[in-house]
């Protein structure tokens, strides 16, 4: 019972890392390079009946072993390049400067890529070498969600949602004011059945975050702290409550198109 509880809360915040930008258009697809046109073949030799066979080169141990070391020399050199591209998105990813639909998009071509594992690998070193950067683990925390996105065994599941919220607490244990821990640790929290009780816990993350929110500058990503509270005073019975708070959402992020739709469906 307690992994399948496990389970349905990981699918909804899995999908919850998303759901407010499905309204974008996609990323797009990366231009392959433009293939070669191949070289004509050259024509044959003529050797007339007449002439003799010319002679057949005797293999050069030199030139044979250059061959064969020249494929695992470009091998070496891909994997190389990968390695540093890698490490370019974690930077990207983890830098407080890139915008937060710019992450998100990222995250998608590295998930769509098959590069997940290597993110989490890099994300792992890089928090265990660097235990005062909460960036780290708050990023890794992520990284577990988006692998569950592309696992196909359930059962994995719990195990991937279990990495993420540690690592988000990780993350708060180190820095308290981290937006990415606190606002998907109190997402994934929403997502937990009725009967568990976490909705005042929730509610309360919430509107702490959107305290902490207004007393700074403000961030296009900070509308979807308004839009979740919302949500989960509605699920609470609390549809007055869950208006006033996307009113206020909408007063101070009016171009928000998920916020407006929640007003014009009320």
């Amino acid at each position: 019972m307690k992994r399948l509880i496990l389970s349905v809360v990981v699918v909804g915040l899995a999908g919850a890392v998303a759901i407010w930008l499905v309204r974008h258009n996609s990323t797009p697809a990366i231009p392959t390079q433009p293939t070669e046109e191949a070289a004509p073949a050259p024509e044959a030799e003529t050797i007339s009946p007449e002439s003799p066979a010319p002679p057949t080169p005797k293999p050069s141990r030199r030139n044979s072993t250059t061959a064969q070391a020249r494929p695992v020399a470009v091998a070496n050199d891909a994997a190389t390049d990968e390695i540093t591209r890698i490490r370019q998105s974690v930077d990207q990813l983890v830098s407080p400067q890139t915008p937060f639909e710019d992450k998100y998009h990222t995250w998608i071509k590295l998930r769509d890529e098959g590069k997940i594992n290597q993110v989490i690998s890099e994300l792992y070193d890089r928090a265990t070498n660097n235990p005062a950067a909460a960036e780290y683990p708050a990023a890794l925390g992520q990284a577990y969600l988006h692998k569950i996105a592309v696992t196909k065994d359930t059962r994995d599941y719990a195990v991937l949602g279990s990495l993420a919220d540690r690592s988000f607490d990780s993350a708060l244990d180190i820095d308290p004011a981290n937006w990415d821990a606190r606002f998907f640790k109190a997402t994934a929290m929403s997502y937990w059945p009725a009967e568990m009780n976490k909705r005042p816990e929730v509610i309360e993350r919430f509107t702490q975050l959107i305290q902490d929110q207004e007393a700074q500058s403000s961030q296009p990503q900070f509308a979807q702290s308004y839009y979740w509270l919302g949500e989960t005073y509605q699920k609470s019975g609390k549809a007055d409550y869950a208006d006033q708070v996307w009113r206020r959402g909408v007063a101070l992020f009016p171009n928000d198109p998920m916020l407006k739709q929640k007003l014009a469906s009320q």
